[in-house]
């Protein structure tokens, strides 16, 4: 049978589907912009940086700050990617860093050492902001070619860094670059977006707050 637009059936249908839509989008997503409220919020060139009021959150505007400002002086081509595709990046600890396309925000569970590390893991998380826009969803099906295609991406910024940077040798490069392959080799076997895992790490996290504070 034939249904003509606008009729009691394609309303009926209309009535019954958009509440099923609505409850696609995460709960996470009402949950964040709860979180974002409770914090704190600067901006840096293009970017908003929110973070929660934990002990060393003076140090990730800085290290924050200092890692956009290398991505810009070492990498052109991504940094651009990642003004265009990425818009806030937060602090706020949830067990992993990973990028949420719901509130289109890379969150930052633990500052890194280095700023360089963070550069990278903002390349890595830039470039899943990046493929999401592309219309390529991060589904279980199709995770491990997200992580690797991101995970290159990371790669490859850290080798042009280890290429631009004054003082070494060429021998020096080439051995820093061959241990950056057999780490991104050795990342890859532990597959770590895989579900459970990811549970695990924040079940972890959860444990150690009930303990010991927020951190």
């Amino acid at each position: 049978m034939k249904v003509r637009k606008g009729s009691l059936i394609d309303k009926m249908f209309s009535i019954i589907a958009t509440p099923i839509l609505i409850l696609r989008v995460p709960l996470s997503n009402l949950s964040n912009k709860i979180q974002f409220k409770m914090c704190k919020a600067d901006s840096y060139k293009s970017f908003n940086l929110v973070y929660y009021n934990y002990s060393d959150s003076d140090n990730f505007m800085k290290i924050t700050k200092q890692a956009l400002d290398l991505i810009q002086n070492y990498d052109q081509r991504r940094y651009k990617r990642i003004e265009e595709n990425l818009k806030t990046i937060a602090y706020i600890k949830k067990g992993v860093t990973y990028y949420d396309p719901y509130v289109k925000t890379c969150f930052v569970h633990n500052l890194p050492e280095y700023t360089s590390y963070l550069a990278a893991t903002i390349v890595h998380e830039a470039t899943h902001a990046y493929l999401f826009n592309k219309y390529f969803p991060y589904s279980k099906r199709i995770k491990m070619v997200h992580e690797k295609i991101a995970t290159q991406e990371h790669n490859r910024f850290m080798k042009k860094m280890i290429m631009l940077t004054p003082g070494l040798s060429e021998e020096e490069k080439n051995e820093k670059i061959a241990k950056l392959d057999q780490h991104f080799q050795k990342l890859m076997q532990t597959k770590w977006w895989d579900a459970k895992k990811i549970k695990e790490k924040r079940s972890e996290y959860m444990k150690k707050l009930k303990q010991g504070g927020r951190g």
